[in-house]
């Protein structure tokens, strides 16, 4: 899914982009996790009882969930969302704002938003590819001026949620097919593009792109991102809460590397 946005790019300054820089959500630009999205919308459904039933369903599923985090993102995905059933559009799309509002924004890294910040000026459209669900990543865009991204989407019938996503599921290879598609429909190389994400079910997305990075990556990103001499970034988000000069400092563990576009 992509989203074309009303408001223009800030990158270039009316200059055509020369590549995208792709950008993984959970983890990568915000230290929160699907989990924590799903339980903001479940525990601020309008009534109590549809409250305490979409959070039993969801603690039901904690096993499936287990498993599927271990070995699948997608089924994750799917797994997670089947709790949202029944909701609303027109509730889903006003807890996706508030979610935004009180919540993500606040988890953001300092040093990822400047990192899209830099690679924006020097004619990098920053696109999101990410898993969350798109009624959260819609507002999210809008406030950091983003104009394209991909997100999962839910099943809508009769103006409510069924419980399952429609393809393509945002995880794995799906994220290195529609970055493809996505440059092929801008002109853009992917040689010349970037990406960042943080675990190993987004290799095949970092494998696509000419500049991969990762991201405060697990332990088998990181492995493969050291056999692959790809730079390794960290982000902390008790240094972006410090008012002194090293607030929002990132790490670089390949030193001589680049991790922004500007190499």
């Amino acid at each position: 899914m992509s989203v074309l946005g009303s408001k223009p790019s800030r990158n270039g300054r009316g200059k055509a982009a020369s590549g995208a820089a792709f950008y993984d959500l959970d983890g990568t630009l915000a230290d929160l996790n699907l989990v924590h999205a799903a339980l903001f919308v479940l525990t601020n459904l309008g009534e109590w009882h549809r409250r305490i039933g979409s959070i039993a369903g969801l603690a039901a599923s904690a096993p499936r969930l287990f498993l599927a985090e271990r070995k699948d993102r997608r089924l994750l995905n799917q797994v997670l969302f089947e709790c949202l059933k029944g909701v609303s559009v027109d509730r889903l799309v006003e807890l996706g704002q508030e979610y935004c509002d009180r919540v993500l924004i606040k988890h953001l890294y300092h040093s990822a938003i400047e990192l899209v910040e830099a690679n924006r000026k020097i004619g990098l459209e920053p696109v999101l590819v990410t898993g969350s669900p798109d009624f959260i990543v819609a507002p999210l865009c809008r406030e950091l001026e983003i104009r394209y991204f991909a997100a999962n989407r839910l099943i809508i019938s009769h103006a409510r949620a069924t419980g399952r996503l429609a393809p393509p599921i945002m995880a794995a290879d799906e994220k290195a097919h529609w970055c493809a598609s996505f440059a092929t429909q801008h002109n853009f190389d992917l040689r010349k593009c970037w990406g960042y994400a943080d675990s190993h079910y987004d290799l095949p997305f970092l494998v696509a792109l000419g500049h991969p990075v990762a991201v405060n990556p697990d332990r088998k990103l990181r492995a493969a991102a050291m056999s692959r001499q790809w730079p390794i970034l960290r982000f902390d988000k008790s240094t972006d809460d410090e008012s002194d000069e090293a607030s929002g400092a990132a790490i670089l563990e390949l030193p001589g590397r680049s991790a922004d576009g500007a190499s």
